[in-house]
């Protein structure tokens, strides 16, 4: 690994100071209105992660979409 890599690393892992910049939807929850909005391929493999996520069911509504590509090169 190169020199400066790792030195930015070890600066990140010491010196960084960061805040958490998700924010709970429930902090505006009374305030405004929310609609959000999830594409995926495979919804069933990613709806355990979808109802684990806190600001997903927060949302007023929800919209869950499911993309499936087909293959149309049979070559």
């Amino acid at each position: 690994m190169d020199h400066f890599v790792q030195k930015e690393m070890f600066q990140l892992r010491t010196n960084a100071q960061y805040k958490l910049t998700i924010v709970s939807l429930k902090s505006y929850y009374s305030k405004k209105k929310f609609v959000q909005s999830l594409n995926t391929c495979f919804l069933t493999l990613y709806f355990e992660d979808v109802v684990a996520y806190p600001n997903m069911l927060a949302s007023h509504s929800l919209c869950l979409n499911e993309t499936r590509i087909k293959n149309v090169n049979l070559n």
